[in-house]
């Protein structure tokens, strides 16, 4: 059953009202008034039973997941500093200190699972929408790219990935009461010793080894554990036993290859020139559209697989449709959008995806190599987004599980950017100067004439 807010008013000494103890100029308690609580309640409703147990309010879980987007905690800590700080605890909508946790950490990830990807595009709408009321958005234009979000995986290693089935299976066989014929736990710890020298040039045989030894040590527990197990077991373990079974016998790359037992969705993007530190990440891609001028995230899309960024064009603009309700008529990228395919499958769907090599073949000093050069002059604005995203709103590493989780956290760090630009826009701009730009939109949208942008 839907849980609701505290509603008493009544005052006490030991629970002051946090109307008393808070500062009304502060920007999370403006950002808490202007968004719009009422519909995303009204949205999420429909996920819950209509009776039994009262659950945690929708309010205080969304805005959990805002905070913890916007000022870059993990669900523990996020609980933890709920406790201490009252700006917080009046943003979930509070009314009173509140001196207990407001759920258990593992609750948000339930919350998460509960609202699914459809969940999380319906809060960044809702964040877009709070942007569009301020007149700071248009979508007629948007700067597009592409980036990477790292599993929180170790570095692969193929002897890495054999030790690991090998451990894994032999805690399943304890879990499911199986009696193995022969447990190999002595074997796998001196291999794991000898392939400490791996990168010793005398020591390399014994390396190699060591490695092939581990992997017939975890196909022969694997071929164990399947023949003892009962039909029933064996359906429940199949997707595991599967994800084994290949990782045993892939070769060397490939778009299907597995670098992780535990995230067998994870991928390998090159990184390309000039990136020495780091030539490979392990993760998957993520696309960016962002508006030129305010710096506001329009589209945020997740790819399973690693494709070419001008193939993904069409469905980030019909995401942006589906945020904005406005169709994108310019997509301004770098080298990865070109194509002549692409651009003639971007016109017949009325827009256009505009890139450095049409400023090369463009006429220099005509009106439309001028625009295309002011227009690639913006394109850069989404690599510090990306880096912001990266530092400061968890994209970095992605820590959430499953193709869910890589959906979850490219839209969630979106979110989190676009609250971070309301509070900055609520800190520079006064109240009464804030109150003026509405009512300037609203004359605009009633006579249609345009949109205030803000820089």
């Amino acid at each position: 059953m839907l849980g609701k807010l505290p509603t008493e008013q009544q005052q006490t000494m030991w629970a002051p009202p946090l109307e008393m103890i808070l500062n009304p100029d502060h920007q999370l308690v403006k950002l808490a008034k202007r968004l719009p609580w009422d519909k995303l309640e009204a949205e999420f409703g429909s996920l819950y039973a209509p009776v039994g147990r009262p659950s945690i309010p929708i309010r205080v879980m969304v805005s959990l997941l805002l905070l913890q987007r916007m000022f870059d905690v993990s669900d523990e800590q996020m609980v933890k500093q709920w406790v201490q700080n009252p700006y917080w605890q009046n943003f979930s909508g509070m009314t009173s200190f509140q001196w207990k946790i407001p759920c258990d950490p593992t609750e948000l990830i339930k919350f998460r699972k509960r609202i699914g990807r459809e969940g999380a595009e319906k809060i960044l709408a809702w964040t877009i929408e709070t942007h569009q009321r301020e007149g700071n958005v248009q979508a007629e234009t948007v700067i597009i790219d592409s980036t990477v979000q790292e599993k929180n995986i170790t570095t692969p290693r193929d002897h890495k990935l054999f030790r690991r089935i090998a451990e894994r299976l032999l805690a399943l066989a304890a879990s499911e009461g199986v009696v193995l014929r022969r447990s190999y736990r002595r074997t796998i710890r001196k291999q794991v010793m000898q392939l400490r020298t791996a990168n010793f040039p005398r020591a390399r045989k014994q390396a190699k080894r060591a490695e092939r030894r581990l992997k017939t040590i975890a196909g022969a527990l694997l071929r164990d554990v399947q023949r003892k197990l009962t039909p029933e077991r064996l359906a429940v373990y199949e997707e595991t036993f599967g994800t084994m079974t290949q990782i045993l016998t892939q070769g060397r790359g490939g778009p299907d290859h597995i670098y992780s037992l535990h995230e067998p969705q994870a991928y390998c993007i090159g990184k390309g020139k000039g990136k020495d530190r780091a030539k490979y990440e392990f993760g998957t891609k993520v696309t960016l559209a962002v508006d030129p001028v305010s710096g506001v995230i329009l589209g945020a899309l997740n790819h399973q697989q690693n494709v070419y960024d001008g193939h993904v064009t069409p469905e980030a603009s019909d995401q942006i449709q589906d945020l904005t309700g406005t169709k994108p008529t310019v997509m301004v990228g770098d080298h990865g959008y070109r194509g002549a395919e692409l651009a003639a499958a971007m016109a017949e769907d009325g827009a256009r995806v505009i890139t450095p090599v049409d400023l090369r073949k463009a006429t220099k000093g005509t009106t439309e190599h001028r625009k295309i050069q002011k227009l690639l002059a913006k394109r850069s604005r989404i690599e510090a987004v990306i880096g912001h995203l990266k530092a400061e709103h968890r994209l970095c590493r992605n820590y959430l599980h499953g193709i869910l989780g890589d959906e979850l956290n490219v839209l969630l760090a979106a979110v989190g950017w676009n609250l971070k630009k309301l509070l900055r826009l609520l800190w520079l701009m006064p109240e009464w100067l804030l109150r003026n730009l509405e009512l300037a939109v609203e004359r605009c949208e009633q006579s249609d004439r345009g949109r205030v942008v803000l820089s």
